[in-house]
């Protein structure tokens, strides 16, 4: 068995090695870049925790999003789609970096199902 130090001796060696080829015969070297991805299947996620649209329903609402909901009613706004209106308004001027997909900022009413 070899020893850490004999392992990473031979490591760097095998390194240099290699490097001093690609230098000396750069114009026969073919290359290319592959990419790897390994993603769980659907199966995968089957008792661990909701996916798709159950997942963004099971999503509680952001506190900034509740109390700004709660001021639009106090001024009588309780339109569902204005209050929409308004709740993307805010979010796009408060939280920038939101994603559309993200319903703790962005809840949906699946009475009136509309794209944000």
């Amino acid at each position: 068995m070899l020893k850490q130090y004999e392992v990473k001796r031979l490591r760097q060696e095998a390194l240099i090695d290699l490097r001093d080829a690609f230098k000396s015969n750069r114009d026969q070297i073919k290359s290319c870049k592959k990419y790897f991805v390994s993603l769980p299947s659907y199966e995968g996620h089957e008792n661990t925790h909701l996916i798709g649209r159950e997942a963004g329903m099971a999503q509680k609402i952001h506190s900034v999003i509740v109390d700004k909901i709660k001021e639009l009613v106090r001024g009588g706004i309780t339109d569902v789609r204005a209050v929409r209106q308004f709740l993307r308004l805010h979010v796009q001027t408060h939280f920038k970096d939101a994603s559309p997909d993200d319903r703790a900022l962005l809840p949906n009413d699946n009475r009136h199902p509309e794209p944000y």
